[in-house]
């Protein structure tokens, strides 16, 4: 006999946290679901696979039994509205009849989502109306929470494909750089050529590489210049050129920076000049 499913949600507490400046704090209870909607500011959020930065517009869903600390910017606050929750799956018979109830123990949601502009607004417009109209015995409004929560996981169900598409744009922009780091590229460009904002661009670096796209860019041309310094003997202007830099003053500048030492200085320390020629590389 067939049967029919229903998703139930129970909403155990929530809580609006307030942006204030430097607050740290850890995730208290475990046993539950957890959606910390970050409704300002920016902080760091770390688990065990991890730290990320967070930041205004980003949903964070925490699976039972994950652990969590939250660390919150000065200048600028996090404010997190969190809400705390049960969710189960009841099948039902064709006829009617009660026939299985069974705790989901992870819904189908990133750890980390973020969305367009037009997508925050309508999330946002629920988790307000949650937190609103939410009461501890919930005997009040009980209906309409179930349908906006209902709605609201619906929804960021549905934008997954939309973040499937920051991925994509993370991933061409990353390309972009491994091949074109000699060009003169500007960050807001890149972004614009492949479909997404600068900020969300910048929190997919930070999520997937702990760095910001401007610095990815830094390492890519550093980590090249340290093979034309060791392994050709190219004037340190072509080096500067090949690695995209404008001249070869700002060249040694930056590489100084990075490495805390001179191009000429990190060059004459593989002490490879005068071992081999240019034309011996890769001549066996």
């Amino acid at each position: 006999m067939d049967s029919t499913d229903y998703t139930i949600y129970h909403i155990h507490f929530v809580y609006d946290k307030p942006p204030l400046p430097g607050w740290e704090d850890i995730r208290h209870k475990l046993n539950v679901h957890s959606l910390y909607w970050i409704y300002g500011g920016q902080g760091t959020f770390t688990t065990e696979e991890g730290s990320y930065e967070v930041h205004k517009g980003m949903m964070v869903y925490l699976k039972p039994e994950l652990k969590l600390r939250m660390k919150s910017d000065f200048a600028q606050p996090l404010h997190v509205m969190m809400l705390l929750l049960d969710v189960a799956r009841i099948s039902f018979m064709d006829n009617g009849t009660n026939h299985q109830t069974e705790m989901v123990e992870i819904l189908e949601l990133p750890f980390i989502q973020m969305f367009s502009q037009e997508q925050e607004k309508q999330i946002n417009e629920r988790i307000r109306y949650i937190a609103l109209n939410w009461t501890q015995d919930q005997s009040v409004h009980r209906i309409e929470i179930q349908y906006e929560l209902a709605s609201l996981i619906a929804r960021m169900s549905g934008f997954i494909q939309k973040t499937d598409n920051f991925q994509e744009a993370y991933t061409g922009v990353r390309k972009w750089i491994d091949i074109h780091y000699s060009e003169e590229l500007k960050i807001v460009e890149l972004a614009d050529r492949f479909g997404i904002s600068p900020s969300h661009l910048r929190s997919w670096f930070l999520k997937e590489l702990g760095i910001p796209p401007k610095e990815y860019l830094n390492r890519v041309r550093n980590e090249h210049a340290k093979k034309y310094l060791t392994l050709t003997v190219e004037p340190m202007r072509s080096i500067a050129e090949a690695c995209g830099f404008s001249d070869e003053h700002h060249f040694g500048k930056m590489f100084r920076k990075w490495n805390r030492i001179s191009p000429a200085k990190y060059r004459s320390n593989f002490n490879y000049i005068g071992q081999k020629s240019p034309s011996s590389l890769g001549g066996g």
